[in-house]
C-alpha cells in the first residue's frame, strides 16, 4: 500500500453495487470498504446525501470511491486528499498536518510562478432536462469575475436532482475555477514525510505566506524534492 495512492486491490477490481436513495457518502464509501476488509478513516468535513446508485462493474472499485467524492465537491467546491495511512484508506482535507514546515531561502534551490487562464469559468449556464432526454430551458445563470470574458460552462439537471443542487453545482464550479490557476513550483532540501494535502510556510523568492502541497516528488539520491503548490 501507498500513502499517495488506493490498494491496489481497489484499482484493479470491479465489482456490482447498488444502493438505494439516502445514503451519505461517507457510509457509501464506509460499505465498500468495509466489504474489502479495509478501514476507514473519514474526517473531510463534507458529506452529502446521494440519490440511487448504481455501479455496474464498468469501473474500478476506485473509481467508484473516486466518483462519490467528486459528487461531494462538485456540490460544495471543497476539495479533498484521499490516499491510504496507517493501513487505512483516508479521506481528509487539505492543511490537517499538525507541523507546518517553514521552507526559507536556506532550504530552497528555485522557484517559479506562472498563471493561467485555460481552465477558467466565469460563467455558469443550468440547463434542465426534457423527459425524452432532450436539453431543457435554462433555469438559472450563475456568474462569477467577468474581468477575464466570458468563459462559459454548463451544469444539466436531471429528474433526479433539484434546481437548487443544480446551483450548488454551478457556484462550485464558479468558486473552484472562477479565478486564473497559479502554478508554482518549489524545489528544495528534501523533507521525506511530508505529503499531498499538507501546508507548508514559504519564504522564498516571491513566495511568501501559506500553501497547500498538491504535488510532491521525492528524489532520496539528490536529498531534492519538488512541491507542487497552491496558495491557501
Amino acid at each position: 500500500m501507498s500513502d499517495n495512492g488506493f490498494s491496489i486491490r481497489l484499482m484493479q477490481s470491479r465489482e456490482f453495487y447498488y444502493y438505494q436513495a439516502g445514503m451519505s457518502t461517507q457510509a457509501l464509501i464506509g460499505d465498500i470498504c468495509a466489504q474489502w476488509g479495509i478501514p476507514l478513516s473519514y474526517t473531510w468535513g463534507q458529506s452529502i446525501i446521494h440519490e440511487k446508485k448504481a455501479f455496474r462493474g464498468k469501473k474500478n472499485v476506485a473509481s467508484m470511491i473516486i466518483s462519490l467524492l467528486e459528487e461531494v465537491r462538485a456540490q460544495t467546491g471543497e476539495r479533498y486528499v484521499i490516499g491510504f495511512m496507517g493501513g487505512a484508506l483516508s479521506v481528509r482535507s487539505f492543511g490537517t498536518n499538525s507541523d507546518v514546515y517553514l521552507l526559507d531561502r536556506n532550504a530552497s534551490i528555485s522557484t517559479s510562478h506562472k498563471m493561467s487562464i485555460n481552465n477558467l469559468v466565469t460563467k455558469v449556464k443550468v440547463y434542465g432536462r426534457t423527459a425524452d432526454g432532450e436539453r431543457g430551458q435554462v433555469e438559472a445563470i450563475v456568474e462569477g469575475d467577468l474581468r477575464f470574458g466570458v468563459l462559459q460552462d454548463i451544469v444539466i439537471r436531471d429528474s433526479n436532482s433539484t434546481l437548487a443542487a443544480a446551483k450548488d453545482e454551478a457556484n462550485a464550479l464558479i468558486k473552484n475555477r472562477g479565478r486564473p490557476e497559479s502554478m508554482i513550483q518549489w524545489s528544495g532540501v528534501d523533507l521525506p514525510f511530508l505529503r499531498k494535502g499538507d501546508s507548508v510556510e514559504l519564504k522564498a523568492g516571491d513566495l511568501l505566506g501559506f500553501f497547500y502541497v498538491e504535488g510532491v516528488t521525492h528524489n532520496g539520491t539528490a536529498r531534492r524534492m519538488t512541491l507542487t503548490l497552491t496558495r491557501v
